[in-house]
This record gives structure tokens, sequence and C-alpha cells, in this order.
């Protein structure tokens, strides 16, 4: 009964129908586990992790426990999600031959979260003609916050030496206001920046409502006001700062 069952499935993805979550996890286990009924399985491993992302992310010992799944299914899974994974890391590298502008800034960053579910910081660089490449990325892994090393962004200054940074991220489960620490943060890329001689152009938040652009607000220009390196060099305030 299973054999009918498989075969109607693969009809639908060779007809390009639309597959639920359960059903693609179906085809996904039909090579690792050939002669039982995966429909089950692949219901028992959704109800477990709660999404197709998280059963590719857990790790082989958690798949073990979910009943219907031995050690070699756990890896051919775990196997798939770290290639799901690298996959992921590869594209983020990749940035297209774009010259710099706000709008074509917003829309390739908008296409890069595009069904991302954690939370990434992108640092890119701009040559002297204004030419977009790929600096580095920070993430916790998590879907609401965000790594930050000033060190390594020193360090990108340093060895790239760019005309100028634009910064964007990603809010993947709300709007893209930026908040209290996405304030911060764009405070202490300015004047990482400014003390290198280079200049923040831009910072592009990516939410479930669309783009917010630091730039096209003015709220950039406010903090290159509030921050101007020469006043702070000649009148420094002193006071802790957690960075």
């Amino acid at each position: 009964m299973h054999e009918g069952h498989r075969q109607r499935i693969i009809e639908k993805l060779s007809a390009n129908e639309r597959l639920e979550d359960h059903e693609l996890l179906e085809i996904l286990l039909f090579n690792a586990i050939p002669r039982k009924n995966t429909n089950d399985i692949a219901h028992n491993l959704l109800d477990a992790y709660g999404s197709l992302v998280n059963v590719l992310h857990a790790d082989m010992e958690s798949l073990m426990g979910v009943e219907g799944i031995g050690r070699s299914t756990a890896a051919y899974l775990a196997t798939v999600g770290l290639i799901y994974t690298r996959i992921g890391e590869r594209r983020m590298q990749e940035v297209p031959q774009l010259v710099f502008s706000f709008s074509a800034f917003r829309d390739y960053v908008i296409d890069r979260y595009r069904g991302l579910t954690v939370e990434v910081v992108d640092i890119f660089s701009l040559d002297a003609r204004n030419r977009l490449s790929y600096g580095i990325t920070f993430t916790t892994g998590e879907s609401d916050r965000a790594s930050f090393s000033a060190e390594k962004v020193t360090q990108l200054l340093a060895s790239q030496r760019p005309s100028g940074i634009v910064i964007s991220h990603n809010h993947p489960n709300s709007p893209p206001d930026p908040s209290i620490q996405d304030d911060d943060f764009t405070k202490r890329m300015h004047l990482l920046c400014a003390l290198s001689g280079v200049k923040l152009y831009e910072h592009v938040i990516v939410g479930t409502t669309g783009a917010f652009s630091y730039y096209i607000s003015g709220r950039l220009e406010a903090i290159r006001r509030d921050l101007d390196v020469d006043t702070l060099v000649c009148h420094p305030i002193v006071e802790k700062n957690d960075w």
C-alpha cells in the first residue's frame, strides 16, 4: 500500500504541485527507509521539532529518540541538514557585481534574507568605484539577536581598506523598526569606521513588513552629528562602555 502512496507523492513532485512539509520529509526519507511507510515517521519528526528547519538542524542523538528513526536515518537527516547549512553559508558570501545605490542595496538584502529563520548581521565593503563586496557576517543562530565583534570589524577595515561600509541585518519574526540595540550597534559601527577614516553609508534592517533605511530616514545623519569624531576627540566623554 505504501508503494502506491509513494508513487502518488512522486507524481505530485514531478507535476510541480505544492507539497506539504510532511510530504517533502516523506520523500526525503524514501532513500533512508526504503521499505517502510514514511508518512507516520515524517509526522513524528514534525511533531517533535515543529518545523522542517528544526528537523534538519537536530543532532543525531536527538533524532534517534523519535519513533521510527534509527542511527543510519538520523545520520542521513543530519547530513542533509549540514548540506543545507553549507549551501546557505556559500550563498551568504556570494555578492553580485553591484554598484552601490540605496534602492539597489535595499532590494538586494530583502532578497538575501528571504526565508532566513535566524538573525544575521552583514557588513559589506565599498571600493573607490562604489562596488559592493562581501565583508563579514555575524550571527548567534538565534531568531531575535545577533553577535558583534568590534575586533573583527577593525580587522576587516585594516585588511580591505574600503572607501565605505554598508550594513544590513534582518528581523526574521518582526517588523524592521530599529530597536535601542540596533541604534547602539549603528553608533558603534559609525565610530569604528570614522576612527579608521571610513564612511558608514547605510544600515538597512529587513523585517516581516519590509525594510528600514537608517540613511533615508535621516537617522544615520543624526548619529553622525551626535558622534562627530573630531568633537569627541577634543572634548572626550569619560564614561564606562560595555563594548
